[in-house]
């Protein structure tokens, strides 16, 4: 059963720690806004996102969830239709955070965002029974009292070494494109210089073999392109 808006007012004091606003109040859900937004660049209150962009906000509310509920994000239909993708985590009986949420634009258009928009919901559930080990009781909790933004938390050493930067491969693919195309037309020249020494052959047949040549260097180039678009390119858009 979830929290209706009567029943988030009247628990607002141990639900919302911080910045809450009765305006915010939704028939079944409460409006989180962004206090501020994490990216490459540091922190910010205002951010233009180029389409396929992702960034983290960390919102202004300050949130508790007691023992008998959980809390569960949800996306805003406006944000929905503007282009942004907002995702976040369940959060658990006794989770005290600021709640970090990935933005995306997933539009093709520049979206901005700043300090003070609601960018997500987060809604309550009643539990049946409380939870023998609530979160804020776990030794190891990597993200309970979450202040300021920890990233991967423990999981840090085992994810880190399964993610490699795209930028990586695009560099890997010039290079051997380039070494394709210079070797094409190396071989071309010397080829050609070769011929050249040889008094029975042919001009057209000097041409045709350059052209062979020139063409070896075009598919070269055209395959480490082709290449290099498959493994850049992800379906699932992550």
């Amino acid at each position: 059963m979830t929290l209706v808006d009567r029943e988030i007012k009247e628990q607002h004091d141990d639900l919302i720690l911080q910045g809450y606003d009765e305006k915010n109040i939704n028939p079944t859900s409460y409006d989180l806004t962004i206090g501020s937004i994490l990216s490459g660049h540091g922190e910010s209150d205002v951010l233009t996102l180029l389409p396929n962009a992702t960034v983290f906000v960390k919102t202004k509310e300050e949130i508790h969830i007691p023992d008998n509920l959980c809390g569960h994000i949800g996306e805003k239909n406006s944000r929905i239709r503007e282009g942004l993708w907002v995702s976040g985590p369940t959060y658990f009986p006794g989770h005290t955070t600021f709640v970090f949420l990935r933005v995306r634009n997933v539009s093709q258009n520049e979206i901005t965002i700043k300090a003070g928009d609601k960018i997500a919901q987060i809604s309550f559930e009643k539990l049946g029974t409380t939870p023998d080990h609530p979160y804020n009781t776990i030794p190891d909790a990597s993200f309970n009292e979450e202040d300021e933004y920890r990233g991967m938390g423990k999981y840090t050493s085992e994810y880190e070494k399964r993610i490699r930067p795209v930028s990586d491969k695009r560099d890997k693919l010039a290079i051997l494109a380039l070494i394709g195309l210079l070797a094409s037309i190396f071989s071309a020249n010397l080829i050609f210089t070769l011929l050249g020494m040889v008094d029975f052959v042919s001009f057209p047949s000097k041409i045709i073999v350059f052209a062979i040549n020139l063409s070896l260097g075009i598919i070269i180039g055209l395959f480490a392109g082709l290449l290099e678009s498959a493994l850049l390119w992800n379906p699932k858009g992550r």
